[in-house]
């Protein structure tokens, strides 16, 4: 049986399915700030405490899993790439959430990240 090789490249299915997944993660990380304020506020054994953290952990456990589909249908080098997409939500929900100001330098840092991710994902073997 033959294995077939993989197109040089990301399609645009994958690199969609792998932004949901940074930007699910983004939310993981935020979600976990709740969850130490309910402990903070409630203490740790508490009913909303252990609740927030049950759902946290099982969200990450979706994540791991959403992950792993991605590892195996993107190179090692794009997927990791992408990831650093995250700083792009984090900006986001900083502005969104904490209502914080975005620099110059902010916005030049997260423009070359996003330069250096797209000509990573396009990156075509060479043969």
């Amino acid at each position: 049986m033959e294995k077939k090789d993989k197109k040089p490249g990301i399609r645009w299915k994958e690199l969609a399915f792998l932004q949901v997944v940074v930007f699910v993660y983004s939310v993981l990380s935020m979600c976990s700030k709740l969850v130490s304020v309910m402990i903070r506020d409630y203490g740790l054994f508490s009913l909303p405490s252990v609740g927030a953290g049950c759902l946290f952990m099982g969200s990450m456990a979706l994540y791991a899993f959403f992950w792993q589909q991605i590892l195996r249908r993107v190179d090692l080098h794009v997927a990791y790439a992408n990831k650093a997409m995250g700083l792009l939500w984090s900006l986001l929900w900083s502005v969104l959430l904490f209502h914080e100001t975005l620099s110059l330098r902010s916005i030049i840092g997260l423009l070359a990240v996003c330069v250096g991710v797209v000509l990573v994902s396009d990156r075509r073997e060479e043969a």
